[in-house]
């Protein structure tokens, strides 16, 4: 394990770095307080392919107790419409260290 600290730069500044310590082929982003079902990354890794560099989850929203509050929304598709609504790609997600480099990482602008 690696543990870094620095001034705080930012989401995107801070997931960067991350990455950049990590070596593996395939990035699970999480945050602090997200929780994955037992078989979420066999699910996730499954839909990786030559032409997929992106997979993602839907969610479900707990209270402090752990108690369901609701579920998340399922929309299996990126769309550009989606995407005009909310966010779409969020948490679990699961993408190639090869796209995220060929895209130069997270905007540390945003």
């Amino acid at each position: 394990m690696k543990i870094s600290s620095g001034k705080n730069g930012g989401i995107g500044h801070a997931s960067n770095s991350a990455i950049e310590m990590g070596s593996g082929e395939l990035i699970l982003q999480l945050d602090s307080d997200d929780i994955l079902y037992p078989n979420a990354l066999e699910l996730l890794v499954k839909e990786i392919k030559d032409d997929v560099v992106c997979s993602y989850g839907s969610f479900v929203r707990i209270s402090e107790d752990g108690k369901n509050i609701d579920d998340g929304w399922d929309w299996p598709y990126y769309t550009h419409e989606r995407l005009l609504r909310s966010m779409i790609i969020h948490h679990p997600r699961l993408f190639r260290r090869d796209a995220w480099k060929e895209i130069g990482g997270f905007n540390e602008e945003i």
